[in-house]
């Protein structure tokens, strides 16, 4: 089916419809509402540049390739529940209104770069594969709650305007926040509460807002915090410990973000491991010496404990050397009447 360049001025109305060829829509300007809710597109769909002026309700099946890239959507974009099949293409795309792709599927590879979301973009409960979201931008709230990324899911230099929502997202495989810009207006969120990284995890070089909460996440394989600045960030340093990879001032800045809100044990653990990783980084010399002793006598003075035990050890020690070597012999004094 071609339509290029169509001019529709009543609204467009495709429900239920069967494209069992080629769809090719692309450039196509719709002046009313569009609604392709229920369609299926059995081969490859392309909307490339098309222009939807009010609501476009696309939530259809997509067997083929679908190619949104440029698109225009200036109303209510509604993707509820739309299963893409092969890959599907929004990148460069404006999304004007509110944006809703809650529980889509994306089975092939789905790019969103560079796209524009104006309003809310919702993608709660969403399934992807392999997802792009590179240098988009959300203007208002970004919401991914308990969605699905398969092999990759990476939002490299994306930047979130207000709040972002990955609440018990699960990333199975690699995935990425590299350069990403969060939210630095006080009232916003970034909430990464009970998200699971399976894979490696990066936010190198990201810049977080006010307040990002990494509550109950599990961190399955590396966190890279290199470069990383943020202002508060709510986490448990046993959750993160084991997979942590940064730089000297990462460390630091998270050793006082402990310390700002109250978690006095993990502020010591954090320095303990920073303390051994510069430890790691000097050649052998006088200073890494002290700092070998300094760790054995009191812990790099975060392990109060550790100069109890030495004393009792040392105490322990010379009294049975004394005791051994007769070194403490009996007085006997005579009193005379």
């Amino acid at each position: 089916m071609g339509n290029s360049n169509v001019t529709g001025r009543n609204d467009a109305d495709f429900t239920r419809a069967q494209f069992k060829g080629d769809a090719d829509f692309r450039s196509t300007m719709f002046i009313g509402m569009a609604t392709f809710n229920s369609a299926n597109f059995y081969k490859n769909s392309g909307f490339e540049y098309a222009q939807f002026s009010k609501d476009a309700f696309l939530s259809a099946y997509y067997d083929g390739n679908v190619n949104f890239s440029g698109a225009d959507f200036n109303g209510f974009t509604n993707f509820v529940g739309s299963h893409f099949r092969k890959d599907a293409q929004f990148h460069f795309s404006q999304f004007n209104g509110d944006a809703d792709f809650v529980g889509a599927h994306f089975d092939g590879r789905a790019n969103f770069g560079n796209s524009h979301f104006g309003k809310d973009a919702g993608f709660d409960l969403a399934q992807f594969d392999v997802a792009n979201f590179w240098f988009a931008e959300f203007v208002e709230d970004a919401e991914f709650s308990e969605a699905t990324f398969g092999r990759n899911g990476s939002f490299r230099e994306s930047k979130f305007n207000k709040n972002a929502e990955f609440y018990k997202v699960q990333f199975n495989g690699t995935s990425d926040f590299i350069g990403a810009e969060f939210s630095d207006i006080r009232t916003s969120v970034t909430n990464f509460n009970k998200v699971r990284f399976i894979g490696d995890i990066s936010f190198a070089d990201a810049i977080f807002g006010e307040l990002t909460i990494f509550r109950e996440a599990y961190f399955n394989s590396t966190l890279d915090l290199t470069y990383t600045r943020f202002d508060r960030i709510e986490v448990d340093w046993g959750e993160i410990a084991d997979s942590l990879v940064c730089d000297g001032p990462v460390y630091l800045s998270l050793v006082r973000n402990f310390k700002d809100i109250e978690q006095f044990e993990d502020a010591d653990g954090c320095y303990y491991s920073y303390r051994q990783w510069r430890q790691d980084q000097e050649s052998f010399g006088v200073a890494k010496f002290f700092d070998y002793v300094s760790m054995l006598t009191c812990g790099y003075g975060v392990r109060p404990l550790y100069p109890v035990v030495w004393s009792y050890l040392l105490i322990l020690t010379f009294g049975l050397i004394y005791w051994r070597f007769e070194a403490i012999q009996k007085t006997v004094v005579y009193f005379l009447n």
